[in-house]
């Protein structure tokens, strides 16, 4: 995965010494990971390569320091995610600190998100919707049905609106389509409906 992301970067424009910064934070980004899954077809095992190619090919980012920030930033399980200290002390405060601003998402609510969201600059914004899509898209294997609505409202109450806020055509077009097709698909049929 991490080859395909410095792949897809090369391919953007993105230089050498940048793909470099790219290829060490997906490492950083898949170090616990590859301490602490021991399935690799768990769904969060390739989250910081899938952040970054969602950011890349949707988001239309080339920024090298937004695509490293991506690859460190994890909201749905952030104890997968590198240490903030190691953060700053390989990729800078900068990168730290944007990593630091993404919104986390466990135990709020949607209008209290959708604001934080709403105050980011348009990077992190970018970045932040990003990231939320690649969990979004896995969802439906979580086996709680209970998480699956509350993963669905977050999604639909918080990130669509915010990626209509943004005017991004790409991730507007990927939020509509997941809200429009997950509770018919992935909630009704853990409920037995048709």
């Amino acid at each position: 995965m991490g080859d395909r992301v410095v792949r897809t970067a090369r391919s953007l424009g993105v230089s050498d010494s940048d793909l470099s910064a790219i290829g060490e934070a997906h490492m950083e980004g898949m170090e616990r990971r590859g301490r602490e899954l021991h399935d690799d077809h768990d769904p969060r095992f390739l989250h910081p390569g899938r952040t970054a190619l969602v950011l890349l090919e949707d988001g239309g980012v080339v920024d090298p320091e937004s695509i490293v920030t991506a690859l460190l930033v994890d909201t749905w399980d952030p104890g997968l995610a590198p240490d903030l200290e190691l953060v700053e002390g390989r990729f800078g405060a900068r990168v730290a600190d944007r990593v630091r601003g993404v919104p986390a998402q466990r135990g709020r609510e949607p209008d209290r998100l959708l604001e934080d969201l709403l105050m980011l600059d348009r990077p992190d914004a970018v970045l932040a919707l990003a990231e939320r899509l690649d969990h979004l898209r896995h969802a439906h294997l979580d086996p709680d049905l209970g998480e699956r609505e509350r993963l669905y409202r977050l999604g639909c109450g918080a990130y669509q609106p915010a990626a209509h806020h943004l005017g991004h055509p790409d991730l507007i077009r990927r939020y509509d389509y997941w809200c429009r097709t997950f509770p018919q698909r992935f909630l009704q049929e853990a409920q037995g409906s048709p």
